[in-house]
């Protein structure tokens, strides 16, 4: 949300100066004469200072989206790393992050708390449509009942952890209750009990993942399409605005987020050369002269290029 509050900084504040300058020179002119010129005067230091303002909060705006920019690409790298090791391959994992991208733009969520869920799925043996059917099950179940995306991916993780575990536990079921899903209710229904006997059943570890999924799926039954409707809802096109704009940022910073990184690679190894140096000889003068000397001419010129061609991409932003 930080881009709607830079935009609407520069708008509101841009427009209470002008306000105030056209003040000032109306002032000047009821005085007549020298004030009148003085005015005029007034109106243009005026002007030139609240271009001052919008320039400043335009560079505070572009920070904001560097910021934002290089955020998004560094989780998106890592996220195509996990998935690399997930799936056995780069290939796959290119193609498991454009099913999640084309998901996360349907629904009310964003593409990293969708990627998260999804990870914590495949490590519970679900793959392939499996892992999308599951997320809209109960994308859908946590859109009908509110519960936030951070409390959703809580959830997955909970559901996912009763798959691999094979048993649903007190702990497991009030991570639903909890939330507002009356997960208990459903188990009750699902096996012909009370809520009470079902309370007792998971507190001594008898409810097994087969009923647990049999009430999950009664309640999705009844849920079905209600992430739809949410993402049609004003917070949840919100939603995915603020996530399109995140991506904007990451595509527009991406050339930059790349020379940072080679120039990081370049400087890693000097500054660890330096610090060891240091370390063994404690003069920061003979630490500097081990430095240079060790590195070489031509190494310095590698790492000079990767600092121009850093800034060279930062101001073509």
């Amino acid at each position: 949300m930080e881009i709607f509050k830079l935009f609407g900084s520069i708008y509101v504040n841009n427009d209470k100066a002008n306000k105030s300058i056209q003040k000032t020179g109306e002032e000047a002119q009821k005085s007549g004469g020298l004030l009148v010129n003085l005015g005029g005067i007034a109106k243009k230091v005026g002007g030139l200072l609240a271009g001052a303002f919008v320039v400043t909060k335009v560079v505070d705006f572009a920070k904001k989206v560097a910021t934002v920019g290089i955020e998004y690409n560094k989780l998106k790298e890592q996220s195509k790393t996990t998935w690399t090791t997930l799936l056995g391959s780069q290939e796959k994992a290119l193609e498991q992050l454009d099913k999640i991208e084309k998901f996360a733009a349907r629904t009310p969520f964003s593409k990293m708390g969708v990627d998260q869920m999804a990870k914590y799925l495949h490590n519970a043996g679900f793959e392939g449509d499996a892992v999308f059917n599951t997320l809209t099950k109960i994308g859908d179940m946590g859109s009908a009942f509110g519960v936030q995306e951070e409390s959703l991916i809580e959830m997955t993780r909970q559901f996912s952890q009763v798959q691999q575990a094979g048993f649903a536990y007190t702990e497991d079921l009030n991570i639903l209750a909890d939330r507002g899903i009356p997960i208990y209710q459903a188990i009750a229904d699902t096996v012909g009990c009370t809520v009470a006997e079902v309370k007792k059943m998971a507190s001594e570890g008898k409810i097994t993942a087969d009923i647990y999924n049999a009430a999950i799926d009664s309640m999705a039954e009844s849920t079905e399409g209600a992430m739809d409707a949410q993402s049609k809802t004003f917070g949840g096109m919100m939603s995915t605005l603020k996530d399109n704009l995140e991506t904007l940022a990451g595509l527009l910073t991406e050339k930059v987020f790349n020379a940072l990184k080679e120039l990081v690679e370049k400087i890693l190894p000097v500054v660890e050369a330096f610090t060891q140096a240091y370390s063994e000889t404690g003069s920061f003068k003979e630490a500097l002269k081990q430095t240079l000397e060790q590195f070489g001419l031509e190494k310095w010129s590698e790492l000079i290029t990767a600092v121009e061609d850093t800034w060279k991409w930062i101001g073509d932003l």
